[in-house]
């Protein structure tokens, strides 16, 4: 389904989420398709009993910011997502393997051409850096964010 200004927050989450979960490896279960729950949308409460542990992947609902053109009835909207990678500080290779990925993920010209096709265009990804957590459930956790950002242009 592509993305239009009816499903703009709902669509794009759950298309870039489909690139993600089939395209990154969960390293406990080391698949693609895993049956354990690793991405999220929010950070998840590490302390409840369904928290499936560490390594895992936050991709925050996106923003979006739009331009409207002055001689048609086209709107350009820029969505930006927020992901995180959080990982074990101990657990260096999964973080940086998952980090890996997420980057390399959005520079295969099969995937620029998922997302165009799903109207998700002009896509950038920025890296926001890692950062020492501290205690997460008293373990030392890591994290670093990444920027999405596409512009998604729809009818009026």
């Amino acid at each position: 389904m592509a993305v239009t200004k009816s499903n703009i927050y709902s669509e794009s989450y759950t298309q870039l989420k489909s690139l993600i979960d089939s395209n990154i490896t969960d390293p406990i279960t080391n698949s693609t398709s895993s049956t354990r729950k690793w991405i999220y949308t929010f950070v998840p409460d590490v302390k409840s009993y369904g928290f499936k542990g560490l390594p895992f992947i936050v991709i925050n609902p996106p923003s979006t910011e739009f331009n409207e053109r002055t001689f048609n009835t086209e709107r350009e909207d820029n969505l930006s997502f927020e992901i995180e990678v959080y990982s074990l500080f101990k657990d260096m290779s999964s973080f940086e393997d998952i980090s890996n990925a997420l980057f390399s993920l959005f520079s295969t010209t099969a995937n620029i051409d998922t997302m165009i096709g799903v109207n998700m265009d002009d896509l950038t990804i920025e890296d926001g850096g890692a950062e020492d957590m501290g205690d997460f459930n008293n373990q030392r956790v890591i994290v670093r964010s990444f920027t999405v950002s596409f512009k998604v242009n729809v009818s009026e």
